[in-house]
Protein backbone atom coordinates (compact mmCIF):
# COMPACT_ATOMS: atom_id res chain seq x y z
CA UNK A 1 0.00 0.00 0.00
CA UNK A 2 2.88 2.36 0.70
CA UNK A 3 4.15 1.85 -2.87
CA UNK A 4 0.73 2.83 -4.28
CA UNK A 5 0.81 6.05 -2.27
CA UNK A 6 4.30 6.78 -3.66
CA UNK A 7 3.03 6.22 -7.21
CA UNK A 8 0.14 8.62 -6.71
CA UNK A 9 2.41 11.38 -5.44
CA UNK A 10 4.92 11.09 -8.29
CA UNK A 11 2.59 10.40 -11.18
CA UNK A 12 1.56 13.16 -13.53
CA UNK A 13 -2.18 13.05 -13.85
CA UNK A 14 -4.84 14.68 -15.97
CA UNK A 15 -8.47 15.69 -15.49
CA UNK A 16 -11.31 13.74 -17.11
CA UNK A 17 -11.76 15.71 -20.35
CA UNK A 18 -8.09 16.31 -21.16
CA UNK A 19 -7.59 15.43 -24.84
CA UNK A 20 -4.81 13.12 -25.97
CA UNK A 21 -3.67 12.51 -29.53
CA UNK A 22 -4.23 8.88 -30.56
CA UNK A 23 -3.19 7.29 -33.85
CA UNK A 24 -5.64 4.95 -35.53
CA UNK A 25 -5.05 3.48 -39.00
CA UNK A 26 -2.29 5.98 -39.75
CA UNK A 27 -4.34 9.02 -38.75
CA UNK A 28 -4.28 10.99 -35.51
CA UNK A 29 -7.41 12.03 -33.66
CA UNK A 30 -8.09 13.78 -30.37
CA UNK A 31 -9.67 11.58 -27.70
CA UNK A 32 -10.57 12.42 -24.08
CA UNK A 33 -8.10 10.71 -21.77
CA UNK A 34 -10.88 8.83 -19.96
CA UNK A 35 -11.64 6.98 -23.22
CA UNK A 36 -8.02 5.84 -23.67
CA UNK A 37 -7.49 2.09 -23.69
CA UNK A 38 -4.62 -0.33 -23.30
CA UNK A 39 -3.06 -0.82 -26.74
CA UNK A 40 -3.98 2.62 -28.10
CA UNK A 41 -1.08 4.38 -29.83
CA UNK A 42 -0.46 7.80 -28.30
CA UNK A 43 1.29 10.51 -30.30
CA UNK A 44 3.80 12.06 -27.89
CA UNK A 45 5.50 14.55 -30.20
CA UNK A 46 4.22 16.15 -33.37
CA UNK A 47 7.12 17.86 -35.19
CA UNK A 48 4.89 19.04 -38.03
CA UNK A 49 2.40 20.66 -35.64
CA UNK A 50 -0.41 19.18 -37.77
CA UNK A 51 -2.37 16.10 -36.71
CA UNK A 52 -2.76 15.05 -40.34
CA UNK A 53 1.05 14.91 -40.75
CA UNK A 54 2.68 12.33 -38.46
CA UNK A 55 6.10 12.58 -40.13
CA UNK A 56 8.75 12.16 -37.44
CA UNK A 57 6.13 11.90 -34.67
CA UNK A 58 7.06 9.90 -31.58
CA UNK A 59 4.39 7.28 -30.90
CA UNK A 60 4.00 4.91 -27.96
CA UNK A 61 1.53 2.17 -27.05
CA UNK A 62 -0.48 2.57 -23.86
CA UNK A 63 0.46 -0.23 -21.48
CA UNK A 64 -1.95 0.70 -18.67
CA UNK A 65 -4.63 3.29 -18.01
CA UNK A 66 -4.85 4.27 -14.35
CA UNK A 67 -7.34 6.36 -12.45
CA UNK A 68 -6.88 7.69 -8.97
CA UNK A 69 -9.43 9.16 -6.63
CA UNK A 70 -8.25 12.40 -5.07
CA UNK A 71 -8.99 11.84 -1.38
CA UNK A 72 -8.71 15.50 -0.47
CA UNK A 73 -10.33 16.39 -3.81
CA UNK A 74 -8.57 19.75 -3.69
CA UNK A 75 -5.36 19.78 -5.75
CA UNK A 76 -3.16 22.27 -7.56
CA UNK A 77 -3.59 22.13 -11.32
CA UNK A 78 -2.48 23.94 -14.44
CA UNK A 79 -4.92 24.66 -17.24
CA UNK A 80 -3.21 24.66 -20.64
CA UNK A 81 -5.61 25.01 -23.55
CA UNK A 82 -8.02 22.09 -23.23
CA UNK A 83 -5.71 20.18 -20.88
CA UNK A 84 -5.90 20.15 -17.11
CA UNK A 85 -2.82 18.60 -15.53
CA UNK A 86 -1.38 18.26 -12.06
CA UNK A 87 0.98 21.11 -11.21
CA UNK A 88 4.01 18.82 -10.71
CA UNK A 89 3.69 17.27 -14.20
CA UNK A 90 6.81 17.83 -16.33
CA UNK A 91 6.28 19.23 -19.82
CA UNK A 92 8.66 20.23 -22.57
CA UNK A 93 8.46 23.90 -23.55
CA UNK A 94 10.58 26.19 -25.69
CA UNK A 95 12.32 27.00 -22.38
CA UNK A 96 13.16 23.30 -21.85
CA UNK A 97 11.60 20.82 -19.39
CA UNK A 98 9.57 22.50 -16.65
CA UNK A 99 6.95 21.47 -14.17
CA UNK A 100 3.48 22.62 -15.23
CA UNK A 101 3.56 25.08 -12.30
CA UNK A 102 6.81 26.60 -13.62
CA UNK A 103 5.44 26.69 -17.17
CA UNK A 104 2.34 28.54 -15.95
CA UNK A 105 4.56 31.11 -14.25
CA UNK A 106 6.19 31.70 -17.66
CA UNK A 107 2.80 32.19 -19.32
CA UNK A 108 2.23 28.73 -20.83
CA UNK A 109 -0.94 28.13 -18.82
CA UNK A 110 -2.95 29.15 -15.79
CA UNK A 111 -2.05 27.86 -12.33
CA UNK A 112 -5.09 27.16 -10.14
CA UNK A 113 -4.67 26.28 -6.47
CA UNK A 114 -6.94 23.95 -4.49
CA UNK A 115 -9.25 22.96 -7.35
CA UNK A 116 -11.99 20.41 -6.87
CA UNK A 117 -11.11 17.32 -8.91
CA UNK A 118 -12.57 14.03 -7.67
CA UNK A 119 -10.52 11.75 -9.96
CA UNK A 120 -7.44 11.99 -12.16
CA UNK A 121 -6.22 9.86 -15.07
CA UNK A 122 -2.76 8.64 -16.04
CA UNK A 123 -1.30 6.61 -18.89
CA UNK A 124 1.61 4.23 -18.47
CA UNK A 125 3.30 3.93 -21.85
CA UNK A 126 5.50 1.12 -23.15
Amino acid sequence: MQEESHVKRNTACFALGTPILVETLGKANWKPIYKAEKGDTVVQTLPSGKIEDLTGALRTLIKTVCTFDCPARMIDIVWMGDSIITAHHHIQTTDGWLTARQAAAKGYGDFLSNCYIPRVYNLCRE
